[in-house]
């Protein structure tokens, strides 16, 4: 169907960022379902090609199951963690992650997430630096102390990772950088926005339209923005289309 065709081309874009090895180019699949391109990356997963693994565990996750709970999707990722695939060990601690956060599991599942995120993090992988920062800043939000979350999340940033700037432009919306930074919240959610993150571009959408954290009231710019989410399939980019005509500031 156009809904399973859709599911595996975002499910191939997405491998972009997480495929370990050169492998078998599988981008050129003919089969004509979803189902026959699963079974078909089973089958090189099991014989050993690393960036198949991943397509497979995404591709599940993809479609509403749980790596951590589903043997299914577990085994290929740590297959391709085992051969030191970066992004199978972030998409671990993920799934770990998305399970304290929905059910509220709290320290079991954060403790295993930030393992195999630190797993990743130890040679140098910008996502699992970032995503350390994450979790930093969650306990910093709970407890109010330390700096540790600006400390990975730069460190993330330096390595390229779009979503480590725009959790440092969240620190800086909530004054929570360190003197020492001179980037202001603005900057680092532009530099985020840039890289194409889609929420980036919703929030400074927002600071345009209403003057807040550091922006002036600037609806042109506001539109521009939205609009630029709106382009990539992000609902709140959207919204804030709409919203602007709606209440006459478009």
């Amino acid at each position: 169907s156009l809904v399973r065709a859709g599911l595996v081309g975002v499910i191939l874009l997405s491998m972009a960022a997480v495929s370990c090895s050169p492998g078998k180019d599988h981008s050129e699949t003919s089969s004509s379902s979803y189902a026959d391109s699963l079974a078909t990356m089973r089958v090189a997963a099991a014989a050993g090609d690393t960036a198949a693994s991943v397509w497979v565990a995404r591709a599940l996750t993809r479609n509403g199951e749980e790596i951590a709970d589903t043997a299914a999707v577990s085994g290929p990722l740590r297959d391709a963690a085992s051969r030191s695939c970066l992004g199978a060990m972030v998409l671990l601690g993920d799934s770990y992650f998305s399970l304290a956060r929905s059910f509220q599991r709290a320290t079991p599942d954060f403790e295993v997430a930030e393992r195999w995120y630190r797993m990743a993090a130890a040679r140098g992988f910008g996502p699992g630096l970032g995503r350390i920062g994450r979790l930093r800043m969650i306990e910093q939000e709970e407890s109010a102390q330390g700096d540790s979350a600006y400390h990975y999340l730069r460190l993330g940033a330096a390595k390229g990772h779009a979503r480590s700037y725009y959790w440092l432009g969240v620190l800086g919306a909530k004054n929570l950088l360190p003197a020492t930074e001179s980037r202001t919240a603005i900057d680092l959610l532009t530099v985020a926005a840039d890289s194409g993150d889609t929420e980036a571009m919703v929030d400074l959408g927002d600071a345009f339209r209403n003057a807040s954290i550091g922006a002036p009231r600037d609806l042109r710019r506001a539109m521009q923005w939205y609009r630029r989410a709106s382009a990539l399939g992000a609902p709140a980019g959207m919204r804030g289309v709409g919203n602007l005509y709606f209440y006459g500031e478009g």
